[in-house]
């Protein structure tokens, strides 16, 4: 029996999404999406609740350059404050288990907010939560996950017969 791994995706801000799901070799279990306020309360979250048994961390991060000027300083420097926890946390020697993946925000977007609806996984009004989304699609069809692959192309497929 494959054991099921835990990975969680990160939209980094002041609101900041977050999504988790377990997985196996060909199942992706339901998973489970939460929007959380002040970036304390999401590392919080993230360290005493999901603990050191996440297999994978899915990242949003990017490069401060003319695109991210148009952002609140706020959401800028809780973003970056949150980038930089979570790479110091979990990126040491206590969490070796854990991985951190970057993915910029156009990697994830490079996802449809349909395909997330046609995979159960959009929730209207969530932006941040479906952004987490998105990452976590992305990751797992960067991995090749054969139960995420079967879920887009049907998701796929729906769209394409509409």
């Amino acid at each position: 029996m494959t054991p099921t791994k835990r990975y969680v995706s990160v939209d980094p801000g002041t609101t900041t999404g977050i999504c988790m799901v377990e997985v196996t070799n060909d199942l992706v279990h339901d998973p489970f999406f939460t929007q959380l306020k002040p970036i304390q309360q999401v590392a919080d979250f993230i360290k005493d609740l999901l603990g050191p048994g996440i297999d994978a961390i899915v990242l949003e991060t990017f490069h401060i350059g003319d695109k991210t000027h148009g952002a609140s300083r706020e959401g800028l420097q809780d973003a970056l404050n949150l980038i930089g926890w979570i790479n110091i946390e979990f990126g040491s020697m206590y969490h070796l288990q854990t991985r951190v993946v970057h993915q910029s925000p156009s990697l994830g977007k490079s996802i449809s907010d349909d395909i997330l609806k046609g995979i159960g996984w959009y929730t209207k009004g969530k932006r941040h939560q479906n952004d987490a989304g998105l990452h976590m699609v992305r990751y797992l069809l960067n991995q090749q996950h054969v139960g995420m692959k079967r879920m887009y192309r049907k998701a796929a497929n729906d769209l394409s017969e509409d």
